[in-house]
C-alpha cells in the first residue's frame, strides 16, 4: 500500500515539528529561570503566521507576551501582549482567563475602561469564577490593585 502526503500535511508535520521544538526550547529557559521573551515571542509568531487559526499557538504568544509586558512594564511591550490577547480571543471568543488578563493588561496600560469592558466579559464567560468577580468590581469602582 502506498501512502501519498499532500503538501498541506507536510507542511503541518513540520509546523508542529517546529512547535514542539520551540517548547522543548522554552522549557529548558523556564528551567534556567533565563527566558529570552523577546525570541520565544518572536518564535510563537511566527507559528501563528504559520498558521493563524492554530489557538494554541495564539494562547501561548499571548501568554509570553503578558509576562513580559508585566516584567518590562513599557507600553510598547503591553501594547503587544494586548494585541495577542485579542488575536487569541477572536479564535477563543469564551475564555474567561483570556479575558481577564486582558483586563489586567488594559489596568497596566492606564485605560480603566477597556480593563472594566475586558473584565466584565470575563464575569460573563465565568460566573463561578471569583477572580474576574473581583477584578470587574475594583477596575468599576477605580481601587488599585493588590501588589
Amino acid at each position: 500500500m502506498h501512502v501519498t502526503i499532500t503538501t498541506n500535511a507536510q507542511n503541518q508535520v513540520g509546523i508542529v515539528a517546529r512547535h514542539d521544538a520551540v517548547l522543548k526550547e522554552l522549557g529548558q529557559q523556564q528551567a534556567a529561570e533565563d527566558v529570552d521573551y523577546p525570541d520565544m515571542i518572536h518564535q510563537f509568531q511566527s507559528l501563528t503566521d504559520l498558521d493563524p487559526q492554530n489557538r494554541t499557538y495564539h494562547l501561548q504568544l499571548a501568554t509570553l507576551a503578558g509576562q513580559y509586558a508585566y516584567q518590562t512594564n513599557a507600553a510598547a511591550d503591553i501594547e503587544g501582549a494586548i494585541e495577542a490577547h485579542r488575536d487569541a480571543l477572536e479564535l477563543m471568543l469564551h475564555l474567561a482567563v483570556g479575558w481577564s488578563n486582558l483586563a489586567s493588561l488594559y489596568w497596566q496600560a492606564g485605560d480603566i475602561a477597556a480593563a472594566t469592558e475586558a473584565a466584565a466579559t470575563a464575569v460573563r464567560y465565568a460566573n463561578e469564577w471569583p477572580l474576574p468577580h473581583w477584578q470587574y468590581w475594583a477596575y468599576s469602582t477605580s481601587r488599585r490593585l493588590p501588589c
